[in-house]
């Protein structure tokens, strides 16, 4: 073998490479067996188990689609709080994407705080109408301005 530390390090990063490969490989297999594991189990309406398997694959290869598949599974179980936490985390993960998350993100923040919610428009009390009707148009306002000025 050479003297030269540079090639050593290349060697070394090399075999590295090599040798983490099959490794990551592995990950993504086992990854996507605990997915299929918790979408069967999410169907089935078992949404511990569906949570368990897909905590399972993101721990073993994290993906932004298995984050929206926790979300969803705590949301269909009535955990709010966790599933709003993993569809933000999905939105952090797939920015790209993070409008798939923005409805149910907005239904839940509802859901947890209605006081923050919007609410919904009320009817004008009908002083209020009657002093809006009484405003003066732009064209209005314009035709006053010509005329004082002339």
């Amino acid at each position: 073998m050479t003297s030269d530390p540079r090639a050593r390090r290349l060697v070394a990063a090399l075999l590295t490479l090599l040798l983490a490969a099959p490794a990551w490989a592995g990950s993504k297999d086992t990854a996507r067996q605990h997915f299929l594991s918790g979408l069967d189990a999410a169907e089935k309406g078992d949404y511990v188990l569906a949570i368990g398997q897909f905590m399972a694959s993101f721990d073993a290869y994290p993906h932004p689609t298995t984050a929206f598949n926790i979300a969803k599974a705590y949301d269909d179980k009535g955990d709010l709080q966790r599933a709003l936490s993993w569809y933000q985390r999905f939105q952090q993960l797939s920015p790209s994407r993070a409008g798939e998350a923005a409805e149910p993100i907005l239904r839940i923040r509802e859901a947890l705080d209605p006081v923050a919610a919007p609410a919904p428009q009320a009817a004008a009390a009908p002083e209020e109408t009657k002093a809006e009707e009484e405003k003066p148009s732009m064209a209005d306002v314009l035709k006053r301005l010509e005329t004082q000025a002339r």
